[in-house]
């Protein structure tokens, strides 16, 4: 009888440590700036405009505009995530070139009134476009 209590204390014990350890790596992977890939899609119907975020690769379509490919840096804020990088074949030195992503870990509606997952924030040729986001590469559809 003792013997099962004992053995009951030990795995709940042993249960708690693993758990204990398990958020311990996961905030020092925080702390040393290692994360898990992200993946997400942002879009706005009011502007136009779509973004995906595979890894450290985000495609870009705005308007009329072919879709742009480029690599980008990510950033954890504190209630979600931030992407910059900059338009292949721009002028570096200008605004133009900047492009940033922000996804926002709040729920928002889109423009058929959908609510989705996340809040976005689109920055392209030096404005900021708001729009919705969601988990995951979306693809998109052939019209």
């Amino acid at each position: 009888m003792y013997k099962t209590k004992i053995l009951r204390i030990v795995a709940a014990l042993a249960l708690m440590f693993a758990v204990f350890c398990f958020f311990r790596t996961q905030e020092a992977g925080k702390e040393a700036g290692v994360a898990a890939p992200a993946a997400y899609t942002a879009y706005s119907g009011e502007f136009l405009w779509r973004a995906t975020i595979s890894g450290d690769i985000m495609e870009l379509e705005f308007g009329t505009s072919p879709l742009e490919q480029l690599t980008v840096e990510r950033k954890s804020i504190e209630n979600g995530e931030v992407f910059t990088g900059k338009l292949p074949g721009a002028n570096e030195a200008s605004k133009e070139a900047e492009v940033g992503l922000k996804i926002i870990f709040t729920k928002s509606k889109d423009d058929n009134g959908f609510e989705n997952e996340y809040s976005s924030v689109l920055t392209f040729k030096g404005k900021d476009y708001d729009g919705c986001a969601k988990r995951g590469v979306v693809e998109r559809a052939d019209t």
